[in-house]
C-alpha cells in the first residue's frame, strides 16, 4: 500500500486497519481481483463486510475470451469473482469505459459517497494515484475515491507494488506498471501462491492411491473390470465432480447472498470419454434449482456458476508441467 493513500490509517506494517465495513472503488469488473484481490480476501478473512463499487461494466476490453455481450459477460464475472472473495455486494455503474477521466471528479465523488453511505464504510480502498497501470481510468476512479474519502473523514489505502515487482512484470508482460519505493509503502499484504496448493499422491496397492489436500485424505481407484477393486471414484471422475461441485458452490454463494434459498440445491453431472488421445470429450452440467427462486433471478446465477473456478480453468487452458522428482544421492 502506498503511504500517499494510506497516510491516514497510521498502521504498522502488515497489520490491516480494523475496519468493519470496507467499500473497494475500482474503475473495471477484473481490477478487484488482479488489483485488490489478496487484500480484500484479507479484510474478509478478519470479518470485515467488503463491498465493491466498480465505475463502468469494462465494455471497452480488448481482453473478449469469448464472444457475447461484453458488457453483460464482465459483470457476471464481476458477480463470480465477488462470490469467490467473500464481498458481501457490487454495485455497478454504467459509465463509460475508457472514458472515466472526461467526467467531472466531483460527479464520480458523487457516486463514490453514496455507496460508502450505504455501506456505512469505515474506509475505503483504492488503486494508488497513478492507477498502478497508468490507465486513465484507474486513475480517475482513485482520485474520486480520495475526493469522496475527504468529504466524509474516512481514511483510504491505496493499493500499490514495489518498483522491483513492477519492473520485473513489465519486463515478463511487456505492462506499464508503475512502483513506488520500498520506503514509501506502509503497509505490505504477502501473497504466497504456493501456500495450501500442494497437493501429494501416494501408491496403497494396486490401482488404489491416496490423495492428501490439505490434511484431508481422498482415494481412488478403477473399477473391478478395469483391473480395480472399485474402493473408490477414478481420478476421471474426481475430475468431473470437481467441476459439478464448483459449479454448486458458486451457485450456493449466489444464492445465499441475494437471500434466496439454498436448500434442495443439486448438481447433476454426465461425461463422455474420447480416444486418441484418451481424455474427457464432453461434460454436460445441470444445476437443479431449490423452490422459491425466482425467474428473474435464474440467467445471473447461471452466468455466475458458469464462472466458477473449474470451468473458467477449462475454458483458459492452464500450462500443466509434469517433470520427475530429482533422486536423492545415497548417503
Amino acid at each position: 500500500m502506498s503511504s500517499e493513500a494510506a497516510s491516514n490509517t497510521n498502521r504498522s506494517a502488515d497489520i490491516l486497519p480494523a475496519w468493519m465495513s470496507v467499500l473497494a472503488v475500482v474503475a473495471h469488473p477484473d481490477d478487484e481481483s488482479f488489483g485488490l484481490g489478496a487484500i480484500l480476501d484479507a479484510f474478509t478473512r478478519t470479518g470485515a463486510r467488503v463491498e465493491v463499487l466498480c465505475l463502468t461494466h469494462g465494455e471497452a476490453s480488448t481482453l473478449h475470451g469469448v464472444p457475447g455481450d461484453l458488457a453483460s459477460m464482465r459483470a457476471a464475472e464481476l458477480a463470480a469473482a465477488a462470490d469467490a472473495l467473500g464481498v458481501s455486494h457490487t454495485t455497478l455503474h454504467h459509465h463509460s469505459d475508457g472514458a472515466l477521466s472526461e467526467l467531472s471528479r466531483t460527479r464520480l465523488a458523487t457516486d463514490v459517497v453514496a455507496a460508502a453511505e450505504s455501506s456505512r464504510a469505515d474506509g475505503l480502498l483504492v488503486f494508488d494515484t497513478a492507477g498502478v497501470s497508468g490507465h486513465a481510468d484507474h486513475v480517475a476512479a482513485t482520485s474520486a475515491g480520495l475526493l469522496a474519502a475527504e468529504r466524509l473523514n474516512l481514511p483510504v489505502l491505496g493499493w500499490t507494488l514495489p518498483e522491483t515487482v513492477a519492473a520485473q512484470l513489465n519486463q515478463e508482460f511487456g505492462a506499464s506498471f508503475t512502483g513506488h519505493r520500498e520506503e514509501d509503502i506502509g503497509l505490505r499484504v504477502t501473497v504466497d501462491r504456493a501456500e495450501g496448493r500442494l497437493l501429494r499422491v501416494e501408491h496403497r496397492g494396486g490401482d488404489r492411491f491416496d490423495i492428501d489436500v490439505r490434511g484431508h485424505v481422498i482415494g481412488v481407484d478403477q473399477p473391478v473390470e478395469d483391473g480395480g477393486d472399485d474402493t473408490a471414484p477414478t481420478p476421471t471422475e474426481l475430475f468431473i465432480a470437481s467441476l459439478a461441485s464448483c459449479v454448486a458452490f458458486y451457485a450456493r454463494r449466489y444464492l445465499a447472498r441475494h437471500d434466496l434459498p439454498t436448500e434442495g440445491l443439486v448438481v447433476e453431472a454426465t461425461f463422455d470419454m474420447g480416444t486418441r488421445p484418451a481424455r474427457v470429450s464432453g461434460i454436460d452440467v445441470r444445476l437443479i434449482l431449490p423452490a422459491g427462486v425466482p425467474a428473474e433471478r435464474r440467467d445471473a446465477l447461471l452466468a455466475v456458476a458458469a464462472h466458477c473456478t473449474v470451468h473458467n480453468t477449462l475454458t483458459t487452458t492452464p500450462k500443466v508441467a509434469i517433470t520427475l522428482a530429482d533422486v536423492a544421492a545415497d548417503g
